[in-house]
């Protein structure tokens, strides 16, 4: 019921400007190999383009949407949902959008599952642009987003290296009564680090700090990592602290990222006590993961 979903040409640095599609013109069944009225069908997109597994997960998924049709059984959203989901695990934007296409073409009503699942697919290969866009689209036809796609986006900010637009996004969480999460701040501080801004990183983590959520080490290595461009060591080693008074774990990421730091500001014997510390840390343990 209700107006048809209004849609907006995506803008992906990716794909060039992806065409609206329009509903009820297209094909009857998702997959079809004839057409898909565009100049092309489908089936070339189940290629495992980038490896085997992932190719074959997602033409696994369009293969069983086939069969459905075959069988007289219409998929419904819940159906394109999973095929865009397992797009958007593969790293494929290009197939969750084409994917998208069929959804509308089906004469569904995509819903906050479907936007969230192909702003993730955005931010898994930094299309943020395409992420912004699918979310303008997604609240101009009344949908409310939740915390998974607010964070999504955020991200998705974070990998264009967008910080501003990660923050705008943060705020408007707040300001539409979505509680943010550690997710959420992880990411928002993710994006600062991401061009240098360790001022706006130690910001956000001060506010992390009013809240009643507990940060975790991964939320500390975002604003040690702030903290490299400018070898900001004191602001760094200052993080140790706070991570200890936490009751978190130092871990072998935590002390590569610090001596990156420390060796950015010409700090050698600094550098040598951190390498000193590390090499006890892992002395019989070939761990090194990040832990978080």
């Amino acid at each position: 019921s209700g107006p048809p979903p209004q849609r907006v040409p995506l803008q992906c640095p990716h794909l060039g400007v992806r065409p609206a599609a329009a509903l009820g013109d297209g094909p009857e069944a998702p997959g079809g190999d004839g057409d898909d009225g565009r100049g092309a069908g489908h089936d070339h997109l189940l290629r495992p383009h980038l490896g085997v597994q992932a190719g074959e997960a997602v033409g696994a998924r369009a293969a069983a949407a086939k069969r459905m049709v075959a069988m007289g059984v219409q998929p419904n959203v819940i159906t394109y949902n999973a095929l865009i989901s397992t797009c958007e695990r593969a790293g494929r934007l290009d197939q969750a959008l084409e994917v998208f296409d069929w959804l509308l073409e089906a004469g569904l009503r995509p819903d906050v599952i479907t936007y969230s699942a192909l702003i993730s697919a955005c931010e898994k290969v930094g299309s943020w642009e395409t992420a912004m866009d699918l979310f303008q689209e997604m609240t101009a036809n009344g949908l409310q987003p939740d915390d998974i796609t607010y964070n999504a986006l955020i991200s998705a900010c974070d990998k264009g290296m967008q910080p501003a637009r990660a923050q705008e996004t943060f705020d408007l969480m707040a300001t539409n009564g979505v509680k943010h999460d550690i997710i959420s701040y992880c990411s928002l501080i993710s994006a600062y680090a991401s061009v240098g801004d360790a001022e706006s990183a130690k910001r956000v983590l001060g506010e992390l700090r009013t809240t009643d959520l507990r940060p975790v080490v991964a939320v500390y290595h975002e604003v040690i990592r702030a903290c490299e461009r400018d070898g900001l060591y004191l602001d760094a080693m200052q993080c140790v602290e706070d991570i200890k008074e936490e009751g978190l774990a130092m871990t072998p990421f935590t002390y590569g990222l610090l001596i990156s730091v420390c060796r950015k500001a010409q700090q050698p014997i600094m550098v040598a006590e951190l390498e000193a510390e590390l090499k006890a840390l892992t002395s019989g343990d070939l761990g090194g993961e990040e832990a978080g």
